[in-house]
């Protein structure tokens, strides 16, 4: 190295160049709260969904406290403890003693008879059943129901699935003739999308609430957020072409106006100061570049629109 190169490129400099262009520290991501994206929870419902699913919930709770109530001659209260979405695998086969004992009734509409199932634990559907004739002392034992009681309890689901329909609007629920213990009454593809709706039911200050849970497809709810259910809809290949087609048309993509470049030494890089000026390597009435993912697409002459710099294209490149 010659005595001038040195000179030029002391140890101050060579530390500048080294803090200018080596290797950053790494950024300190150890504070930023992340999430494990879940693969098998479904989201066929976004936050916003829910929000709605919510206020349908909370309304089918109200409605079906009020039909208690009426039913039963008494004050009734019923709120909702979750709304949660799950894939149909979850529920497809009772393994435990607690799902094997369950009281599952299925209901639909009339163009679907299976778009959900109410289930409840059997002590629970004795209870209300019992209560219905009269008895208020809750069950402590967990029997099968008499022919006697299974009816009160379908007409007492009834009213749970009227309730549903009133919240809904688009459906009027009808709930199966048949009670079925353990599995779920209706065949599901493991992959269809279900919400699951908790309850809590009681007499009005008896401090002794009943838990149930409603399966519902989710399709059965896309209307009430405004979604679109794509298992109604048949779409033919050009229909798919042309939704992709629009889909990419309204994608952002950046572009870059590039007014020129030129090339410097590190020292005269090291020494540039304010007030410095930068000769670049193109003639003041040369076109610019119009740059898109890292392309010349355009050229064009600068130009000023409203306060902001503009670019009037003036030409296109044969290679775009």
């Amino acid at each position: 190295m010659s005595d001038t190169m040195a000179n030029k490129l002391s140890k101050q400099k060579l530390q500048q160049i080294i803090t200018t262009l080596g290797p950053q520290p790494a950024e300190d991501n150890s504070n930023i709260e992340t999430t494990d994206y879940d693969w098998n929870q479904p989201r066929y419902f976004s936050d916003e969904h829910m929000k709605v699913i919510e206020q349908f919930t909370n309304d089918f709770a109200d409605a079906l406290a009020k039909n208690f109530s009426k039913l039963y001659n008494t004050d009734f209260n019923a709120s909702v403890n979750s709304n949660t979405q799950h894939f149909a695998s979850k529920f497809q086969n009772a393994d435990s003693d607690e799902q094997k004992s369950n009281c599952c009734l299925a209901f639909g509409t009339e163009q679907d008879p299976h778009a959900g199932v109410i289930v409840m634990p059997v002590k629970t559907a004795i209870d209300w059943a019992t209560q219905l004739l009269g008895d208020s002392e809750p069950s402590t034992e967990e029997r099968d129901l008499s022919q006697l009681e299974e009816t009160l309890l379908l007409d007492i689901l009834n009213e749970m699935t009227k309730a549903l329909s009133s919240a809904h609007g688009g459906y009027q629920f009808i709930k199966d003739e048949t009670i079925v213990k353990g599995n779920l009454p209706i065949k599901l593809q493991d992959s269809e999308e279900l919400l699951k709706i908790e309850l809590n039911i009681e007499k009005t200050d008896s401090g002794n609430p009943s838990q149930v849970y409603i399966l519902i497809l989710s399709s059965k709810l896309a209307s009430l957020v405004g979604k679109t259910d794509m298992s109604d809809q048949h779409f033919s290949p050009d229909d798919i072409s042309e939704a992709i087609i629009e889909n990419l048309q309204q994608m952002p993509v950046p572009v870059t106006t590039r007014l020129a470049s030129t090339m410097f030494t590190f020292d005269q890089i090291m020494n540039l100061q304010p007030n410095d000026i930068l000769m670049l390597g193109k003639e003041i009435d040369d076109t610019l570049e119009v740059i898109v993912e890292g392309k010349t697409v355009f050229r064009g002459k600068p130009a000023k629109c409203n306060g902001k710099y503009a670019v009037v294209i003036t030409e296109k490149c044969q290679s775009a």
